[in-house]
């Protein structure tokens, strides 16, 4: 799930690209590297729950949020399948046109 949603969204931007005619999207941004361990629950432990309760009402007052999970890569670098993903998303050209 994770791998298609950054797929999908991320070939939207570039299909949006200011860098085509008409386009309106200047850019966008992965929201996570790297897996956040120590927003919540134990610092050293990768909660298995989904949601860890030490942040709750603080940071994620919906309660619903983990990113300890958010990451294209694990805490030890391990790719995950949306890191390949966006990794082969082509790109728009920057080059200036003539």
């Amino acid at each position: 799930a994770q791998a298609v949603a950054t797929k999908s969204l991320t070939n939207e931007i570039v299909a949006h690209s200011s860098q085509h005619p008409g386009g309106v999207c200047a850019g966008g941004l992965i929201f996570e590297l790297a897996d956040e361990w120590w927003k919540s629950g134990q610092p050293a432990v990768h909660d298995g729950v989904g949601a860890g309760q030490g942040a709750f009402g603080k940071v994620y007052p919906d309660k619903t949020f983990n990113e300890e999970w958010f990451g294209l890569v694990a805490y030890d670098g391990t790719q995950r399948a949306a890191f390949r993903a966006y990794a082969e998303i082509a790109v728009p050209s920057c080059a200036p046109s003539s």
